[in-house]
């Protein structure tokens, strides 16, 4: 293989495909070309993520605990989490065919990262076990709790991709006594943080060709990034227009990279605006005013942030458009 180049997998029964490149397992480059592969631990433990190689060559990159016995070894049996392709493949795997498909978890996750943008919201990293790996599909949520307070549910900002991971953007909200003790450092790093879900089925319809419209208000930021996230990740990334709305503290955060995210596509168009204070009704005169920025073609379109001004702009895109192409709204998971 040369470098810069890699092998081809097609996935039966559903046909499609991803690449491998370099030293990346099966079950990583699936999960970056954001394809739904069954898998547990990742770790060559649990055997979750087992396939079948019907063509091609792999080769061991990863030690794995378990065992397919003789007959299983015989009939092509390999584990996703500890092989890459040596050439091109044929697999059957298992893929989730819907959010629905995927198991609720509970996983004991330890603190590793509290880094504060100002005092009003931190962006927080979780460390998954060794033998455990959050499955979930990007743009979906998840409920953080810690020992003696009240649960909360923010929208997951990471990849599945992102092996042990998971990030999420927290805001100072209310009487959530959990955001507030991550803000103010009373919990520390490797403290113990509960995730259960996922939830939500605000995630991409990557059988949808059409343009992207990703609309994020406020700490709906969360689930946008990790939908571009995702889009970036698939092979033949459909236009994508960006627009971010920030009316409170901290602004427009992490807008460097959404500027690297433009730098990345061809087809890439991002609005950033800030609008201090506004209400629903400067949110929909906003929305005006970038609809005439947007081509006539329909877009699937997908509105996050807090439903005090979430809902009414994606009424007013609606309104706008014409019914033209499928919106899709998320208000869960982004607090406001």
């Amino acid at each position: 293989m040369l470098p810069g180049m890699g092998y081809q997998v097609r996935v039966e029964p559903s046909g499609k495909t991803f690449e491998v490149v370099g030293g990346d397992s099966l079950l990583e480059a699936a999960l970056r070309a954001g394809l739904p592969f069954a898998y547990g631990c990742s770790n060559g433990h649990c055997g979750q993520c087992r396939a079948r190689l019907l063509a091609g060559r792999v080769e061991t990159v990863r030690h794995h605990d378990f065992s397919f016995g003789e007959a299983g070894t015989l009939a092509g049996a390999i584990l996703s989490c500890a092989v890459t392709a040596a050439s091109d493949l044929v697999l059957e795997a298992g893929e989730a065919a819907g959010v629905e498909q995927i198991r609720p978890q509970s996983l004991s996750t330890r603190l590793h990262e509290v880094t504060a943008v100002d005092e009003a919201l931190a962006l927080v990293t979780l460390r998954t076990p060794r033998s455990q790996r959050f499955r979930f599909v990007a743009g979906q949520r998840a409920r953080l709790s810690a020992p003696g307070l009240p649960p909360l549910e923010l929208g997951i900002a990471s990849c599945p991709c992102e092996e042990g991971v998971l990030r999420f953007d927290l805001p100072r909200v209310g009487d959530a006594a959990l955001a507030t003790a991550l803000l103010e450092g009373r919990l520390r790093r490797f403290s113990t943080i509960g995730v259960d879900g996922p939830e939500g089925r605000f995630v991409l319809d990557t059988d949808d060709p059409r343009p992207l419209l990703l609309v994020a208000v406020d700490s709906g930021f969360a689930a946008i990034r990790s939908l571009v996230e995702h889009a970036l990740a698939l092979e033949q990334c459909p236009a994508l227009f960006l627009w971010r709305v920030a009316t409170r503290p901290p602004g427009l955060y992490l807008d460097n990279l959404c500027r690297t995210w433009g730098d990345a596509l061809d087809d890439f168009d991002y609005r950033p605006h800030q609008l201090p204070g506004a209400d629903a009704a400067a949110v929909a005169a906003l929305a005006d005013a970038l609809a005439a920025t947007l081509p006539e073609e329909p877009l699937a379109t997908y509105v996050a942030g807090p439903v005090a001004l979430a809902e009414p702009l994606a009424e007013r895109l609606r309104e706008l458009r014409g019914g033209r192409g499928a919106l899709y709204l998320e208000t869960a998971g982004c607090p406001g």
